[in-house]
């Protein structure tokens, strides 16, 4: 009985040190845009100041969407400021943990946009269709959704360094 019980401790102990996360995040840079991506689930990735950092040679998905770049956009005719917030781990990284956040001085109140779709592509813009929804925070964690509201807009395509789909 303790020979079984061992083996079936070790088992368990030596799948979870072998364990591999999972990365389920495609990227698009802007230039490559086509008419392919068009009612895609996307998130956007907004230009990133390379200048300010050294831009490697061969850059995976991970150098892309790990700095939280900040975009001001006009969204119903009222200028948005859009913040990336994106989880990415040293294993792992998820398509659906990736947002957008609304600035917003409701400190109890968080905007995010986490569904995207591309409805037009034109030479130099690209027209989303977005879900802001909204939520109730406590101790910066969400306590409740509240409503959400679909609005489209426009975004220049020099605005964004590319996008992310779902692998």
């Amino acid at each position: 009985m303790r020979y079984i019980l061992s083996i079936i401790l070790i088992g368990i102990i030596g799948t979870n040190c072998f364990s591999q996360g999972s990365w389920n995040i495609g990227y698009v840079e802007i230039d490559s845009l086509n008419s392919d991506y068009l009612n895609t689930q996307i998130k956007l990735d907004f230009k990133h100041d390379w200048l300010k950092i050294k831009k490697p040679e061969k850059r995976s998905v991970r150098h892309y969407v790990t700095p939280e770049d900040t975009a001001y956009i006009l969204i119903n005719n009222g200028k948005t400021v859009l913040i990336e917030r994106r989880a990415i781990y040293v294993d792992h990284g998820s398509f659906n943990d990736q947002f957008l956040e609304i600035e917003n001085y409701e400190k109890n109140i968080s905007k995010r946009i986490y569904n995207t779709e591309i409805v037009q592509l034109e030479k130099d813009r690209i027209k989303v269709r977005v879900v802001i929804q909204n939520y109730k925070i406590r101790d910066e964690k969400i306590k409740e959704e509240l409503e959400s509201e679909t609005v489209e807009f426009w975004i220049d395509k020099d605005k964004l360094d590319g996008i992310m789909i779902k692998n």
